[in-house]
């Protein structure tokens, strides 16, 4: 009986890994031409474990609505306004307050997060421009796309779009409530892939790690 319940926490990540190199890295939604050539640049930014997307605060087209009338330069302790990108992430709301470093991870938060029973948060922070940055892609998407990624990303966000007091890791970011529940199944990454996958980006059709989203931003 102890084997058979070692074999199967055994099982139980390296399915998830075999599931994450099937469905993340080898099955991929197609992807969709730009129209006409025309492009907006957002990127995909990972640290290693999580990947923000990062869209302009203004487009220079016009294409999409400023993004400072719902995260004004008061949401955040800098004088952020000279910063013209915004990134945006999806996660546990433990994991994100209470995790600064690794080290911080504890059995509990880790736990919460990986069976869904944690509310989510998201964290936005202003930036510089992220051209050329080593852990950032370019994503050129078509107006269109832009802008239908705009209202999704807003949609994640929980109402009244107020920012948490006095919660953030430095001057320039803030965290905000938002919907949905992190979990195994859904992490920040398959927030970041799906988004970007509806956006009409080749993406795998399930990301559950950092790698899997970048993998397919060569």
């Amino acid at each position: 009986m102890r084997r058979m319940l070692l074999s199967g926490l055994l099982a139980l990540p390296l399915g998830y890994g075999a599931a994450s190199v099937l469905l993340g890295d080898w099955l991929s939604s197609p992807g969709r031409p730009l129209a006409n050539g025309a492009t907006v640049p957002v990127y995909a930014c990972s640290n290693g474990v999580h990947v923000d997307l990062v869209l302009p605060v203004r487009d220079a087209g016009g294409t999409g609505p400023d993004l400072s009338r719902w995260f004004p330069p008061p949401h955040f302790r800098a004088d952020v306004r000279a910063l013209g990108w915004l990134g945006f992430g999806w996660g546990s709301r433990r994991f994100y307050l209470e995790t600064r470093d690794w080290s911080d991870l504890r059995p509990g938060i880790a736990l919460s997060a990986a069976l869904g029973l944690d509310r989510s948060l998201m964290h936005v922070g202003y930036r510089s421009d992220p051209a050329g940055q080593r852990d950032c892609r370019a994503v050129p998407l078509s107006p269109a796309d832009y802008r239908a990624l705009q209202q999704r990303i807003l949609a994640r966000f929980a109402a009244p779009l107020t920012p948490l007091a006095g919660m953030a890791y430095g001057d320039h970011d803030a965290f905000y409530p938002a919907n949905g529940r992190y979990s195994l199944l859904q992490t920040c990454n398959v927030w970041s892939g799906s988004l970007l996958r509806d956006a009409g980006v080749k993406m795998g059709w399930w990301t559950p790690f950092a790698g899997n989203v970048l993998g397919h931003l060569r």
